[in-house]
């Protein structure tokens, strides 16, 4: 689904051109640009041509027809789903093995104990994790480490039943850029 992106995805400055395995392999993940490079990229353009944020620089750059331009932009692939790589049925393991191969993964904490008091802590850590890397996030995704019993639970037409996602505030502000108008109708009315 989505647009093929592999002639580009061989410019992600961190994905391994050869693993070791026969046969075929599916990897899930995510390019992104990280925030410095994403302030890097936008100090080199003019105002109206800079990128909003770092997913939107991303997005445009995994979709030029210009490999030069990827490369030079730094994408990198976050691999969050390996489950072919799987040694035990979890997805745990299938993370393990692409990150042996050479991938980046997403950070992964199974909880231990009580979940609900356990979720705080799990969020602080992904959030301090993703942070010392530059990494932009906007929430976290929670899904069943068990791959079977997570496949067995369906899907409906736009996303898997398997987990959820935990969306944090919008870290950006919203400023109003039209001031002079207002002032403008204020002094009239």
């Amino acid at each position: 689904e989505g647009d093929d992106i592999t002639v580009n995805a061989k410019y992600f400055e961190n994905i391994p051109l050869t693993i070791p395995c026969t046969g075929k392999v599916s990897f899930a993940g995510e390019a992104i640009i990280t925030r410095d490079d994403f302030d890097r990229v936008n100090a080199t353009l003019p105002e109206e041509e800079k990128f909003k944020n770092p997913r939107n620089l991303a997005s445009g750059s995994v979709k030029q027809l210009d490999t030069s331009v990827v490369k030079s932009r730094h994408v990198k692939f976050v691999c969050w789903k390996a489950n072919d790589l799987s040694t035990d049925g979890t997805m745990k393991s299938g993370l393990d093995m692409a990150k042996d191969y050479g991938f980046d993964v997403v950070e992964n904490v199974i909880p231990v104990g009580n979940l609900i008091e356990s979720v705080p802590s799990i969020i602080d850590t992904l959030k301090s994790d993703a942070e010392s890397k530059f990494i932009p996030i906007d929430g976290i995704v929670a899904i069943y480490n068990d791959i079977q019993f997570g496949d067995s639970l369906g899907k409906t037409s736009h996303h898997f039943n398997n987990g959820f996602a935990y969306k944090f505030y919008d870290e950006e502000e919203s400023k109003l850029r039209s001031e002079e108008r207002f002032s403008r109708n204020a002094e009239t009315d």
